[in-house]
């Protein structure tokens, strides 16, 4: 296993454009790294998917929401961090449940904090999320 981080960072309006050139970015540095597990990939990736979406989705006032991201690929762990320019979101992460099966929406944060290890969201001139997930053969075993 590599003993480099690997890292990128992204910034721009909070919209569905960042959430595709964040995950095209995090493809990016799977490739780099070049040993990043697919049950890893694609957990983390789903947890990255739900907090950026949510960020462009729902981050206020709709359409003036800014948005900066790192991405990180370590030999152990995976991480990303957001920071916005939204209204403090009225999220309590050690409170998120999945949603009635017949809820059209609501399983973001939830479906986000079962593929993580570590995950963190603070209220500081709007929000910081954090995210980390141990990589398989490392933390895990």
């Amino acid at each position: 296993m590599p003993t480099d981080a690997r890292t990128t960072t992204l910034e721009g309006p909070a919209d569905l454009a960042f959430v595709e050139a964040t995950l095209d970015a995090l493809d990016g540095l799977y490739g780099a790294a070049g040993d990043v597990a697919p049950d890893d990939r694609a957990l983390f990736q789903l947890a990255v998917t739900e907090v950026v979406t949510n960020i462009a989705e729902h981050g206020l006032p709709p359409g003036s929401v800014h948005v900066s991201a790192t991405l990180e690929v370590h030999p152990t762990h995976l991480a990303a961090s957001f920071t916005d320019t939204a209204l403090p979101a009225d999220v309590e992460l050690d409170e998120a449940e999945m949603p009635d099966p017949l809820e059209e929406s609501g399983r973001g944060i939830a479906l986000a904090a079962a593929a993580l290890d570590a995950f963190e969201h603070e209220r500081r001139g709007g929000n910081v999320w954090r995210l980390r997930r141990d990589r398989l053969g490392s933390a895990r075993d």
